[in-house]
């Protein structure tokens, strides 16, 4: 059967972790990069039993826009202040460090301090420059028009872009036509895929167009030739008993960002599954297939193996899906004020995760505030630093009302120093961009 449409189990820790970025408001601009009210410049002693102190440095932007005047803590394994600063007029904010220290950027929401997203990342070493980064946003849709053209035996048409996707529903005089609902950052030069489906919903031919420029108010035509899919062949083999639920995707992308994602449920059959999976055909920049694992469809821990390469037959090999599951959570995680960490125990087998990631919100008195945390794994335990408190206390504590809404825990290549600099890179697909031209990363989310 071919890949629909509908859904897409890319939903991942991600996305989530992109969306709270995208939500989230840097500063209004003019800050200087200096120290501000409660910490020091030239940063705090880490002690006598410090290990190697260097240079950490982080970059806040959208887009490609440096963003000014943004708060960032500075702090060494013992959440001692190294810095409290904030970011310069190129968006940058750097301190010495002990390396497994924290380094964590306050987002305001729409400037307001009491609704801010606080992103840490643990572990820092000397040498770390770290991004921050969330996509331009627009004030409101770029109002064009795509038109393109019709193929026989096909009844719908998308236009699928890194700005999204949607349906050109206007058919006529072989062309069909709709409104991009893009927002107006949008308007190019943008990669677009059109892809056609038949009347089950099924892929019947797709093409690429480079370099599309959309101008508010025109309508702007896209021709080619249309191309058939090409079947994917997946295979998975040693599925543990207790997996009854398999779904497998595969996205493909320009150099611009994501085009577009083909999915399919796939039935196990005595520790196995094998599907084909329709997927545009060409040559892209970056194709990640995926496979979605779970116990049944309300569990708790979702498995991920994700595999990534330039075109589709380096992703055909069979999987082995017990030589990548890592350790399930085996209690949900929760939040102990009194350690300031999110822990959890982690089942006894599975192959050993390099990294964990938490994502928090906490409510007082009528404010609120999210907290996304990466760290190294350490066996089931995320340390949050204890921020210094100036006139809000960012610290959440006993009285708090506290929610751990996602976790997870990740193997990746190259481990958590591969990764750690970009966590909070949101272009396109958040921490999931995967590093290096090829490779498999497998992770467990909890939520």
């Amino acid at each position: 059967m071919g890949a629909r449409r509908s859904g897409s189990p890319f939903r991942s820790a991600g996305a989530l972790a992109a969306s709270l970025v995208l939500a989230a408001c840097g500063g209004d601009g003019g800050g200087d990069g200096g120290a501000v009210d409660g910490g020091a410049a030239d940063g705090g002693d880490p002690g006598a039993d410090a290990g190697p102190t260097g240079p950490v440095s982080v970059e806040v932007r959208e887009g490609d826009t440096p963003l000014a005047a943004v708060r960032v803590y500075f702090q060494h394994p013992d959440s001692t202040l190294a810095a409290v600063t904030e970011t310069d007029a190129s968006g940058r904010a750097s301190a010495m460090v002990q390396e497994g220290g924290f380094v964590t950027v306050l987002l305001p929401l729409d400037d307001d301090r009491l609704h801010p997203s606080l992103l840490t990342t643990a572990g820092v070493k000397p040498g770390d420059e770290l991004l921050v980064s969330r996509p331009l946003r627009g004030e409101g849709p770029v109002d064009a028009v795509l038109s393109v053209p019709t193929l026989e035996g096909a009844v719908s048409y998308q236009a699928h872009g890194h700005c999204g996707s949607f349906a050109l529903t206007d058919i006529a005089g072989g062309r069909a036509s709709g409104t991009a609902p893009w927002e107006n950052y949008c308007t190019g030069p943008l990669d677009v895929l059109v892809a056609a489906y038949d009347d089950l919903g099924e892929l019947a031919g797709s093409f690429f167009a480079p370099a599309v420029e959309l101008q508010g108010g025109q309508t702007v035509e896209i021709d080619g030739t249309y191309e058939a899919p090409v079947a994917l062949p997946l295979q998975y083999t040693a599925i543990p008993p207790r997996i009854t639920s398999l779904q497998a995707s595969c996205r493909v992308y320009a150099p611009g960002g994501p085009l577009y994602t083909a999915s399919e449920e796939g039935e196990i059959a005595g520790g196995e599954s094998s599907l084909d999976l329709a997927i545009p055909a060409g040559t892209f920049d970056r194709t990640i297939q995926g496979v979605l694992l779970r116990d049944d469809e309300d569990a708790p821990n979702q498995h991920w193996i994700a595999r990534w390469g330039q075109g589709a037959e380096e992703l055909a090999a069979p999987v082995d899906v017990s030589a990548h599951l890592v350790p399930e959570f085996a209690t949900p995680p929760t939040y102990d004020p009194a350690a300031a960490a999110v822990t959890w125990t982690p089942a006894a087998s599975g192959v050993e995760p390099d990294l964990s990631m938490s994502f928090l919100r906490a409510n007082r008195d009528g404010r609120s505030w999210s907290w996304i945390a990466f760290a190294p794994y350490t066996g089931g335990a995320i340390e949050l630093p204890t921020l210094p408190v100036d006139e809000l206390d960012y610290n959440i504590g006993a009285d708090d009302e506290v929610f751990v809404l996602f976790s997870l825990m990740m193997k990746t290549p190259g481990g958590y120093d591969a990764v750690r600099a970009r966590v909070f890179e949101d272009a396109p697909e958040g921490f999931l961009q995967p590093p290096g031209p090829s490779g498999v990363r497998s992770w467990v989310e909890y939520e």
